[in-house]
């Protein structure tokens, strides 16, 4: 394999991985702000978090756009990432936060 080929196989697998992370984050960062969510769904509270949950949704898709050229592979990335999270919440459910300081 010549010098070219060798620096974008590394280039690849850096990009991979770094799309590997990202989604890790998302994925652990949305799990903890829906487990916020379904804890104060009846207070005020919850309209924060709703906020935040769409702020880290367009971080990511940001940084996987950038990362990526196509939009398409952008969205299936971001939509395995959110059936994860779903998949996540209905088989070990939610940890519930206490809504009143102590």
């Amino acid at each position: 394999m010549n010098e070219h080929g060798k620096s974008k196989s590394k280039l690849s697998l850096q990009k991979a991985l770094n799309i590997f992370l990202a989604s890790l984050t998302f994925i652990l960062l949305q799990y903890m702000l829906a487990c916020w969510t379904l804890s104060f769904k009846s207070n005020v509270l919850s309209i924060f978090y709703l906020v935040i949950n769409f702020i880290v949704i367009n971080e990511l898709w940001r940084h996987l756009s950038r990362t990526l050229n196509s939009k398409f592979l952008c969205f299936i990335i971001l939509a395995v990432n959110v059936f994860i999270v779903a998949m996540i919440l209905l088989i070990f459910g939610y940890f519930p936060v206490s809504t009143t300081l102590h």
